[in-house]
C-alpha cells in the first residue's frame, strides 16, 4: 500500500491505485528518474529528481 525508503526519511510514498479517489492527490514530483526505462517518456512539467531523498 505504501513504502519508506531509509534514504528518505521525510516521505512516505502512496501507490495511487490503492486511494479511493485518485484524483484528490495529485502528484508533486518524479523520483528515481536515473532508473526509468528507456521507451518511457515524461509529458509533463513536474520537478524530477534522478533519486529519492534530493
Amino acid at each position: 500500500m505504501f513504502f519508506a525508503d531509509e534514504r528518505d526519511r521525510d516521505n512516505i510514498h502512496l501507490y495511487v491505485a490503492t486511494l479511493m479517489d485518485p484524483n484528490a492527490i495529485p502528484p508533486q514530483a518524479h523520483v528515481h528518474t536515473e532508473e526509468a526505462l528507456e521507451w518511457f517518456t515524461i509529458s509533463d512539467h513536474l520537478r524530477r529528481f534522478p533519486e529519492a531523498g534530493q
